[in-house]
C-alpha cells in the first residue's frame, strides 16, 4: 500500500474460526449469508432453526489512547505536503519534500556563447483550496542541492534523513494562493544554472549522468512562530520543474527540467510537542482522556482496547453475525469543520510493524465519516471473531498485536488533525462495539 508502513500483510483468523465460519455458511447460508454487508443485514429475520438462538446483542467499551507514530513509508506520493504549521492542540508540524529533476523531453543544445539568465523552480498548487492552516500567515522555505542520490524503486520512510548540501541555492517567503492555477516562483542561484548549462552533451543526453550535475533538490520549510500553513503541491504536473533561462547567439531560450512520475520523491516530517495538550496525554499513557487526538503525516494514532471481549468467550461457542465499532467525532472548534474523509484501523506488533485487519478489503469494512452523525463506523466481524475463538481456546490469551486508528497517509494526503471523543464527564466511554452474535449448540 503506498505511502503506509508494511500494510501489506493481512493477519487470517484462526483454525477454529474458519471451521466455525464454515459450519454456519454451510448450514445457514440462506438465513444469513450476507449478514456482513450493512445494506442487507437484517436483525428481525425470522428463522426456526433449532440449532441457534438468535438476536443477541451486546454493547462492549472501548477505550482510546492516543501515542506516537512511529514513521511511515513516504516515497512518491499522489500530492507533496511543504510548509509549517502550529496550533497549541496539536503542536508543530513541518513537511519538507526531496525529489529528482529529470532532463526536458527534447534533446538538450544550448549553442555557442551561451549566456546564464535566471533558473526558476516552480512548484504548482494541487487544486483549489487543498491547504491547512492560516493564509494569512506567509510561509518561508529554502531550496538545496542533494548530496546523495535518491531512488525510484528504494522504500524510505518519513523519519528518513536525507543528506543535502547546507548552503540554500534559493529561497521564498511569502503568503500562498492555493488553486489550481497558480504556481511558488523560486529564483535559484547562478552558481546551479551554471553548472547545468556548461555540461557535456553526454551529461546533457542521459538522465543517470545529469544526476552527477544535479541528484536533486531538498525544499525545507523554516519552522513558523504563528500558526502558518501547509499547503499541497502537484509536482508532477507539467508546469512544476526547472526552468533555465539564457541566451546565446542565436537569441533567448528557455529549457524546461521535469519533476515527473520517474522521478524519485520522498516525503519527510516532523514533530514537536512541546507545551501542546497533545503533550499531557503523551506523558500519561496509563490515563484515558475526554478527548483522543489522532494525527497524519506520521503523527499521532489513537490505541483502541476493548478489554470485555473475553466474557463473550465464556458464552461457549458463538459465531459473530457483525461486529461494528463507532467512533464519534468530538464537536471541537475549529477542528469539526475539518472532516477526513476516512480512517484505517490497523493492528501492530511489538517491532511497530502495521498489519491490516482481515476485513479490510472486504466491501463492508467501512471506515469513511458519516457527515449526519458526525463519526466514523468500522465493520470488522472477523477480526472480532477470531478474538473471541482465542479466548475460547486459551482464557489467558493476550494478542502480540495492539489495535491503532489511523489517517491514511496517501490518496487524499492531508495535514488536517482529528479530535476524537472517548469518555464522557463521568467515565463512560463514547466509542462503541456493537456486536451481535448467534449461540452454536
Amino acid at each position: 500500500m503506498k505511502g503506509q508502513t508494511t500494510m501489506t500483510h493481512i493477519l487470517k483468523p484462526s483454525a477454529f474460526n474458519r471451521i466455525i465460519l464454515l459450519f454456519v455458511l454451510g448450514v445457514s447460508t440462506i438465513g444469513w449469508s450476507s449478514c456482513d454487508d450493512p445494506a442487507l443485514f437484517n436483525f428481525k429475520t425470522e428463522r426456526s432453526d433449532i440449532h441457534y438462538n438468535l438476536d443477541k446483542i451486546d454493547t462492549f467499551n472501548v477505550f482510546l489512547k492516543t501515542i506516537r507514530e512511529d514513521s511511515l513509508r513516504a516515497e512518491n506520493f499522489t500530492r507533496d505536503l511543504l510548509g509549517s504549521y502550529y496550533d497549541p492542540v496539536f503542536g508543530l508540524t513541518n513537511a519538507s519534500i526531496y525529489t529528482e529533476i529529470r532532463l526536458p523531453k527534447k534533446i538538450v543544445s544550448y549553442g555557442t556563447n551561451r549566456v546564464f539568465d535566471s533558473l526558476v523552480l516552480h512548484l504548482k498548487y494541487s487544486y483549489n483550496n487543498n491547504y491547512f492552516g492560516w493564509l494569512d500567515d506567509e510561509i518561508s522555505f529554502e531550496v538545496y542541492e542533494l548530496k546523495q542520490r535518491i531512488y525510484l524503486d528504494t522504500p524510505y520512510y518519513s523519519s528518513t534523513n536525507i543528506l543535502f548540501d547546507p548552503t540554500p541555492i534559493g529561497s521564498f517567503s511569502g503568503k500562498v494562493v492555493p488553486n489550481g492555477k497558480n504556481v511558488i516562483k523560486v529564483k535559484l542561484s547562478e552558481s546551479l544554472g551554471n553548472k547545468i548549462l556548461n555540461a557535456s552533451n553526454e551529461e546533457l543526453g542521459d538522465d543517470t549522468k545529469f544526476k552527477n550535475i544535479l541528484k536533486g533538490l531538498a525544499i525545507i520549510p523554516k519552522s513558523t512562530n504563528k500558526t502558518g500553513v501547509i499547503v499541497t503541491l502537484n509536482l508532477e504536473n507539467d508546469t512544476s520543474g526547472l526552468s533555465l533561462y539564457f541566451h546565446n547567439d542565436s537569441g533567448a531560450f528557455i529549457s524546461k527540467f521535469q519533476i515527473n512520475d520517474k522521478c524519485a520523491r520522498v516525503s519527510k516530517f516532523s514533530h514537536s510537542y512541546n507545551n501542546s495538550l497533545v503533550l499531557d496525554q503523551l506523558n500519561n499513557p496509563s490515563k484515558y482522556f475526554e478527548q483522543v487526538y489522532v494525527q497524519p503525516l506520521a503523527g499521532l494514532k489513537a490505541n483502541v482496547d476493548i478489554p470485555d471481549l473475553k466474557k463473550l468467550a465464556t458464552l461457549g461457542p458463538i459465531a459473530i453475525n457483525r461486529a461494528e465499532l463507532i467512533l464519534h467525532q468530538s464537536p471541537v472548534f475549529p477542528y469539526l469543520d475539518y472532516q477526513i474523509p476516512s480512517l484505517i484501523l490497523l493492528v501492530t506488533d511489538s517491532s511497530n510493524v502495521n498489519y491490516s485487519i482481515i476485513d479490510r478489503y472486504e466491501d463492508y469494512y467501512g471506515g469513511k465519516y458519516n457527515k449526519n452523525n458526525q463519526n466514523y463506523s468500522f465493520i470488522i466481524t472477523r477480526y472480532i471473531q477470531d478474538i473471541v475463538d482465542n479466548y475460547r481456546e486459551n482464557q489467558n490469551f493476550k494478542s502480540k498485536y495492539k489495535l491503532n486508528l489511523i489517517i491514511p497517509s496517501d490518496n487524499p494526503i492531508l495535514a488536517t488533525p482529528l479530535i476524537l471523543s472517548n469518555i464522557d464527564k463521568i467515565g463512560n466511554t463514547v466509542t462503541e462495539l456493537k456486536i451481535y452474535y448467534t449461540k452454536l449448540k
